[in-house]
């Protein structure tokens, strides 16, 4: 064997290592494992009240006839976009996947030509008022069960009153909004026990004379000397002659028996 082919064979021996280093090499590089910053899988629970901690605050609840007034076309236009795969807006719109919205607030329900609406909404009847399209629009298969709309619903009523208020521009002839109702006031707070006897404390100062002293209970007398009609302290024995109850002190006189002769 000549030394050519000893060359040939050690070159091809050395491209076969580095070809298999380097393929090794540059795998790890990619497929480099990334150590989590926290090791462990967090887990979502729900957070229990503890004893004396302060109930979490419900967001107040808002008529759809208020939202309405502080609705935009333009935000609900933007939302519109979500509808825009499956409907058209625009008049004389072709159905697609659901039908054309075009003048849908006020519309009798099922009323698109050529659109093949389920048989729940056909069974329901009506037109289609504002509660309706803002209940349809949170959850459609919750409001309306056996709907062919698979749109999963959107859950916050201001962004439901801005679509609301953008599909009712698309009309010749837009439906009256509805009155606003009276905002509720919020409830007062009840006193605590603390303020409570301030105030029991307050009142009893405040009932107090003016020297600073408070009024004698009810029922206790205040003790004076006895005092005669010259207006002198009587003596003690007199004083308690006075006070003794009528007859107490003399006694009747008895009869001795009359002796018989």
């Amino acid at each position: 064997m000549s030394l050519y082919e000893l060359n040939k064979i050690a070159g091809a021996v050395l491209f076969a290592l580095l070809v298999l280093f380097g393929t090794r090499t540059v795998s790890d590089i990619i497929f480099a494992p990334h150590a989590p910053e926290k090791p462990g899988y967090e887990i979502e629970v729900a957070e229990e009240a503890t004893e004396g901690a302060p109930a979490p605050q419900q967001e107040a609840v808002v008529a759809l006839a208020n939202l309405l007034q502080q609705a935009s076309v333009e935000r609900g236009q933007r939302s519109a976009k979500k509808c825009a795969a499956c409907h058209t807006f625009d008049q004389g719109g072709a159905s697609r996947v659901g039908p054309n919205l075009y003048n849908i607030v006020g519309r009798p329900l099922g009323a698109e030509q050529g659109f093949a609406y389920s048989q729940a909404l056909k069974d329901k009847g009506g037109a289609w008022n504002y509660e309706d399209v803002d209940h349809f629009i949170e959850a459609p298969r919750a409001y309306l069960p056996g709907t062919k709309m698979a749109f999963a619903g959107i859950s916050r009523p201001a962004e439901r009153a801005d679509l609301i208020l953008y599909l009712r521009s698309l009309s010749p002839d837009p439906a009256a909004l509805p009155e606003p109702e009276p905002e509720a006031e919020p409830e007062a707070e009840p006193a605590t026990a603390e303020a409570g006897g301030a105030a029991d404390g307050a009142g009893s100062e405040a009932a107090a004379d003016g020297t600073g002293q408070k009024p004698a209970a009810e029922g206790e007398a205040e003790q004076k000397p006895a005092q005669g009609d010259t207006g002198e302290p009587k003596a003690g024995a007199a004083q308690a002659a006075e006070s003794a109850p009528a007859g107490a002190d003399s006694k009747p006189a008895q009869s001795e028996p009359a002796k018989q002769q």
